[in-house]
């Protein structure tokens, strides 16, 4: 039986994830996968919605969740992140005795702003971290990953492909594998988890998203009867 604490496996919990974190004993899961917020929210232009919520302000606190996050996985942690929270995560790991590197996310078909005045962002990062003996299973593989960013079932402004997320498992977990999305959003890590035969565990601090990732996990499961 795992002991992951109060918590079960395959549910999604709305709740704030330092709170359930905290409730975790150490090495309970195999792979913190996650997209954290990444604090740009402001006013909206009139244009576009730039502001996407309490959600996503939240200054400083990476430094907390990367903490729990090391101290919860017992292999591998993934956290997307902004650029200017990069290195306090990075710096985390590495103290914390992880091999680190710096995951490159190419999209196909980024956000075109102010195209006319500086170049396009095209990519996204994420802090790799590997603890001595977690599970890697390439032989050979770069850390640039080329993959398209328009969901077709998106319903949140930062969601991530599934394909991303379940090459991530793949690499990083073998069957029956924890893998822990804190800020699980609409649930791409969740949906990635049950695809690949791996067992999630996520929280979720918004009642909307929670209920969309929830939709998104009924919806996969029922794929997978009808595929049985």
């Amino acid at each position: 039986m795992n002991d992951i604490g109060p918590f079960e496996l395959n549910h999604i919990y709305n709740m704030d994830c330092l709170e359930a974190m905290k409730q975790m004993p150490d090495g309970c899961v195999d792979l913190v996968l996650t997209d954290i917020p990444y604090n740009i929210s402001q006013k909206s232009n009139g244009l576009r919605n730039l502001d996407y919520g309490e959600w996503d302000k939240q200054n400083g606190m990476e430094v907390i969740w990367a903490n729990e996050m090391l101290r919860l996985s017992k292999q591998t942690i993934i956290v997307f992140c902004r650029k200017s929270q990069f290195s306090h995560i990075e710096n985390i790991f590495t103290s914390g005795g992880l091999s680190t590197r710096t995951i490159i996310w190419h999209k196909s078909n980024p956000t075109v702003l102010n195209c006319d005045k500086l170049y396009i962002e095209s990519t996204e990062l994420a802090v790799y971290g590997k603890k001595p003996k977690g599970t890697y299973n390439p032989t050979y593989k770069h850390n640039v990953f080329d993959l398209d960013n328009a969901p077709s079932d998106r319903v949140h402004p930062t969601q991530k492909p599934v394909l991303l997320f379940e090459e991530f498992i793949l690499d990083c977990t073998k069957l029956g594998d924890i893998i822990l999305d804190p800020f699980l959003g609409s649930g791409t890590t969740a949906v990635a988890c049950i695809k690949t035969d791996r067992n999630f565990i996520g929280m979720e601090i918004s009642p909307e998203y929670c209920e969309m990732a929830q939709k998104r996990v009924d919806a996969e499961l029922a794929q997978l009867k009808l595929e049985l």
